[in-house]
């Protein structure tokens, strides 16, 4: 873990100035686009989590607003999700919904972008960063389970290091590793 650790510093040290404002406030946005798209917040933060995958932040806005002018997952991607948004708009619990250790951790976050008890969102980006290596998408498997967990604790390690909080850093990491990637999606 402590490779982990030290690449996902090293790409934390390498953020602008600008990087580091927006990874602060990433989360916190992320939860007033939520805000604007229901009254029931948990279940706009789902509908936003469960369209994440593989998928850039733009257009899993866009996805969502889409959803949600449909009131329905038609359209939205893969049946999986198609099935989840229908399920969160048929009024089932966001928590029963939403799965998957990726997709649930940003649900959590999006919902409550201050809690220190929610894990950090590990995607393949982040996977990447704490690896230090870009991987090949064909090769990569998300994580799961313990791997993930190795991750996570990676994230709150250094984050504890740092001084900041846990989704600040992944987000900045994030950033700052998209940027100097060229990664969009």
């Amino acid at each position: 873990m402590t490779n982990f650790v030290d690449n996902i510093i090293a790409v934390y040290n390498g953020a602008s100035g600008d990087v580091m404002r927006s990874g602060f406030a990433w989360y916190p946005q992320a939860h007033a686009f939520a805000a604007t798209l229901d009254t029931d917040i948990a279940r706009a933060c789902a509908v936003i989590a469960v369209l994440s995958p593989n998928t850039s932040w733009s257009a899993n806005k866009t996805l969502a607003l889409k959803a949600y002018a449909n009131r329905s997952g038609e359209g939205c991607g893969f049946p999986d999700k198609v099935k989840k948004i229908n399920r969160l708009f048929a009024g089932e619990n966001p928590h029963d919904v939403v799965g998957g250790p990726k997709v649930t951790a940003f649900f959590q976050r999006i919902l409550d972008p201050f809690s220190n008890d929610i894990l950090p969102v590990i995607d393949r980006h982040a996977q990447d960063i704490a690896e230090g290596i870009r991987n090949n998408e064909a090769k990569r498997k998300p994580p799961t389970g313990k791997r993930y967990m190795e991750y996570a604790n990676a994230y709150i390690e250094a984050a504890i290091r740092i001084g900041i909080p846990s989704a600040a850093l992944q987000a900045i990491t994030w950033e700052t590793w998209r940027e100097a990637h060229g990664i969009t999606i």
